[in-house]
Parts: C-alpha cells; structure tokens; sequence
C-alpha cells in the first residue's frame, strides 16, 4: 500500500516539475506539497554533486531532461530568491458538480511563466462614477455639517 502512494506521488511529482503547474485531487495536491519543497531544500542548499540530494532527485523526478532542468532552472530560480520560503503555492478550485465529488487543487511552482490563477480585484475608485459619487457625498456631508452648525 505505502510503495503504491508513493508511485503515485513520483508521478505527480515528475508532472509538476515538467509542467510548473498540475491539476490533482486537493488531497494529493496536499500530500505532494511537502516532498517538493523538501527536494527543493535539497537542491539549493546542497547542490548538484551532493550524493544523496543526486539520490533523491533520480528517485522522485523520473524522467531524465526533467533532472537536468530541476538542477538547471529551478534550483537557479529559487536559489536567487531573498527569502527561504515556500517554493510551491496550493489552490483550491471550486466543484464541477459534473466531475464527481472529488475537491480540485492545483499546485504550482513560483515564479512558472503561467498567467495568476489568483487575480488581484481592479480598483474602481478612481472611475468617473465613482469620484462624482464621492464628491457628491463630500459636498451633502459640508452641507449638512453648515446647516447644522449654524441652527
């Protein structure tokens, strides 16, 4: 049972690292998390010729130009960072009711070239509408705070 989640997780593991963003069942995607960053841990502080971070890496990434490239791009990409923090970020997308019950996740690497799932909110506060709105309750307010200091 143990040998066959953890194929499961290898696999997911070398899907993310090719892809730099995988769809998954939220509670793989939860579980995969913490494998990634530790091997990325292992990957920047010790490098490419450490034995056991070499070991690791042939174990978990399963395909060979998909090696190459963690020790090529992603360990430089993260090793330029300031802070040590997390290297992966974990969505919860909602429900198709259509796909069944399962609750979607996706997990990505930072800095991949992908659009933001996240969308930051637009600022409307400076839109035509919205300045006239404000300066109507400005001047209603001044109004109402004359009138009531002269009675």
């Amino acid at each position: 049972f143990q040998r066959a989640r953890l194929e499961i997780l290898r696999r997911m593991c070398s899907t993310l690292f090719r892809e730099e963003r995988a769809e998954f069942r939220f509670h793989r995607a939860v579980e995969l998390r913490p494998y990634v960053e530790r091997l990325l841990q292992f990957g920047i502080l010790c490098g490419s010729e450490d034995p056991y971070t070499r070991e690791m890496v042939d174990w978990w990434i399963m395909d060979g130009d998909i090696r190459e490239k963690f020790f090529e791009v992603y360990v430089p990409r993260f090793r330029e960072k300031e802070d040590f923090g997390p290297f992966t970020s974990l969505y919860f997308i909602q429900d198709d009711p259509s796909e069944g019950h399962f609750h979607r996740g996706v997990i990505e690497l930072n800095g991949n070239p992908y659009p933001p799932i996240v969308i930051e909110q637009m600022v409307y506060s400076h839109n035509l509408l919205n300045v006239l709105l404000k300066n109507a309750i400005c001047q209603q307010m001044s109004n109402f705070a004359d009138a009531t200091c002269c009675d």
